[in-house]
């Protein structure tokens, strides 16, 4: 069977005419930037600890890449722009707290903090805390958030 000028021209139309439906049906899959976990998607998790809640929908922050894997370097996990360690902190933090989670690769995050960000950093934003003399501090819960 020969294919004419023609028959490519009306299949590369018809390819043409079908992308934006498979863009659009693709987008409606995808939660949301791959750098980012969004308020949304973290009330929908099912997960209690943020380390699940990354391991279940952003697993490739959690692995080490190139030299830093050899140098046993980890991601480092800030809290409120407060550094707390590597990955294993994040099982410590429960997602009730938080209000967004955010994946700075390893050169944004040498640029913003120095060296030892070989894999990059997890930036973990929380609910405002309240003090109440009777209580102490307390976290906003986050089914009562509006943001």
């Amino acid at each position: 069977m020969r294919i004419t000028s023609r028959s490519r021209i009306a299949l590369f139309t018809l390819l043409l005419a079908a992308a934006p439906a498979s863009a659009q049906r693709l987008a409606a899959t995808v939660p949301g930037p791959r750098e980012t976990v969004a308020f949304e998607e973290i009330l929908e998790a099912k997960q209690t600890n943020v380390y699940d809640l990354i391991r279940a929908h952003r697993p490739l922050w959690l692995h080490t890449r190139g030299a830093a894997r050899s140098a046993g370097a980890d991601v480092m996990v800030y809290l409120d722009g407060s550094r707390l360690g590597g990955s294993g902190e994040l099982r410590d933090i429960p997602t009730a707290i938080v209000t967004g989670i955010q994946f700075m690769d390893a050169r944004e995050a040498t640029t913003r903090w120095g060296a030892n960000h070989g894999n990059g950093a997890i930036l973990v934003s929380t609910a405002p805390r309240v003090v109440e003399p009777a209580r102490g501090t307390v976290w906003v819960p986050a089914a009562t958030r509006t943001e």
